[in-house]
């Protein structure tokens, strides 16, 4: 049985994640999505809603049959430790252009001092304008038409809509801060 895993933070998922993710589907039995903790990047949303949000997009976006293949997960742990703990073979990993290249090559070359049977498999984007950053741009000046029709798989359910209007645009238009 081929295991693949799809890492990332995920914050927000996005069109081009899961066009990757269904390029990926066809060559593994099954596939584990998993939401990252990267200390380097202050997340949007929990991960709660985000797993909550992407069960939803893969239920909406795939057959069930292909839907039965996914799992959405939550891990701590680096990719390639992540990968070996539970049995996959490969890490599947998105490509947008040659600065995500030079960057997906320096992770592959630290993954393998750790676990040189985990193998990298890389699918090229056809979507490539997509990033979480022009998306969480976009949610910042309120523009949902856009975001709905090209960027995000299903809409945001109430949960995370409201999550992210509390914590993020009211903060931002009103000057309110967590710390007051």
């Amino acid at each position: 049985m081929r295991k693949g895993l799809y890492i990332g933070s995920f914050d927000c998922f996005h069109n081009g994640h899961l066009d990757v993710l269904k390029q990926a589907l066809p060559f593994f039995d099954e596939i584990l999505v998993v939401i990252g903790n990267n200390p380097m990047k202050k997340r949007r949303f929990t991960v709660g809603s985000s797993k909550q949000y992407i069960e939803k997009c893969i239920s909406e976006c795939f057959n069930k049959e292909d839907a039965k293949k996914i799992t959405v997960d939550y891990t701590d742990d680096l990719a390639v430790v992540y990968a070996k703990n539970n049995g996959c073979s490969h890490i599947i990993r998105g490509i947008r252009n040659s600065f995500d290249y030079a960057y997906e090559k320096n992770i592959f070359v630290s993954s393998q001092v750790i676990d040189m049977d985990i193998n990298y498999v890389y699918f090229l984007t056809n979507l490539p304008h997509i990033s979480s950053t022009m998306i969480n741009e976009l949610m910042e000046r309120d523009m949902v038409d856009v975001l709905l029709k090209d960027f995000l798989p299903c809409k945001f359910n109430c949960l995370m809509s409201q999550e992210y209007y509390d914590t993020v645009i009211r903060p931002s238009v009103w000057g309110e801060s967590d710390d007051l």
